[in-house]
Parts: C-alpha cells; sequence; structure tokens
C-alpha cells in the first residue's frame, strides 16, 4: 500500500519533506494538490468502512482475534508436548482457551493440582462462563488463599489490552466466579 501511495504522489511535494528540507516554496504549489490526490486514494476507502454495518465489522474482528488466539493455543500446545511440566505454556494455553472462548478445554487445562497457582483465577471464570457457579467460587476461594489482596478492578488497570472487549471479557468471568471488585 505505501509503495503505491508512495508512487501515486510522487508527482507531488510531500509537505513534511518540504518542511524538513526547507524546500518552502514547492510546498504552497503542490500542497493542494497533494491533499486533493491523498483524498482520492482513500476516500473509497473510508466510504466503503463507513458504510459497512458494525456487526459485520465486529464479526471480521472477532474473527481475527479468534485466529490470534487459536495459533496461541497451537503454540503453548507445542511448547507443552516439549516439556509437558512447563507450567507457563499451560498458563498461557488455558487464558487463550478462555479468550477464545473454548471454556471447557480451559477447565480441562487447567483443572490439576499442580498447575500455577495464578490459573486458579482462569479456572473460576471458565466454570462460571460454563453455568457451573458453584464450583468456579470454590475455585475462585482456593485463589484467594493465595492472592488475598487480589480485585478484579486493580488486575484489570494493570493489564495492557489493546482490546477493551478482550478486557472485559476476562473481568466478566471473575466477577461472576465471584472475586472481588
Amino acid at each position: 500500500g505505501y509503495r503505491m501511495v508512495s508512487g501515486a504522489l510522487s508527482g507531488y511535494t510531500n509537505p513534511a519533506t518540504a518542511i524538513a528540507a526547507g524546500t518552502f516554496d514547492t510546498l504552497d504549489d503542490n500542497a493542494e494538490k497533494y491533499l486533493t490526490t491523498g483524498k482520492e486514494l482513500f476516500m473509497p476507502t473510508i466510504e466503503q468502512i463507513q458504510n459497512r454495518l458494525p456487526t459485520e465489522l465486529r464479526t471480521e474482528f472477532l474473527a481475527d482475534k479468534l485466529e490470534v488466539y487459536h495459533e496461541a493455543i497451537d503454540c503453548a500446545q507445542k511448547a507443552l508436548r516439549l516439556d509437558p511440566t512447563n507450567w507457563r505454556a499451560v498458563f498461557c494455553l488455558g487464558q487463550a482457551q478462555y479468550a477464545a472462548r473454548r471454556y471447557d478445554a480451559a477447565v480441562e487445562t487447567l483443572r490439576p493440582e499442580d498447575v500455577y497457582a495464578g490459573s486458579r483465577r482462569l479456572l473460576a471464570a471458565s466454570l462460571a462462563r460454563l453455568g457451573r457457579v458453584e464450583e468456579a467460587r470454590d475455585e475462585g476461594k482456593r485463589f484467594l488463599l493465595n492472592n488475598p489482596h487480589f480485585t478484579v478492578s486493580y488486575w484489570a488497570s494493570t493489564q495492557p489490552y489493546r482490546d477493551a472487549a478482550a478486557r472485559r471479557h476476562f473481568v466478566e468471568g471473575y466477577v461472576k466466579a465471584g472475586l472481588p471488585q
């Protein structure tokens, strides 16, 4: 895309280049042509996006996210084939399964007693999402024994999610599991 745009605009003075080079004299003559060409190149794409239904975009976005989650699941499974005792890979696998809304798989992954203690939080959320609220609350209590100061709000504020919906998905599961807000 960049090469196409650069080629299309090569006959015009780039305002940033003109400012950097100190050739302001060509800037005035070509600036309007530069902006017009940019609008011609990008407006059809912007209009296509604006005219699409929000649900359609959300569906595509979710499909992209699910693909990333499935890649994460594959990577964690490969790591576990190499080292079945890798607790980080177990945690990452459970987290990716939860994010991909594969709660049954997350429960199976995170259920063993010898997994990372933080996995209990994800296990509790997965159970809650499956409607197994009593089990979820029990797991939440077990998690809190090792993490007595945990709160969902603090956890959410420290997570570097770019996508608010992904963070909210985890938060809702934790709250449903009875973890303190």
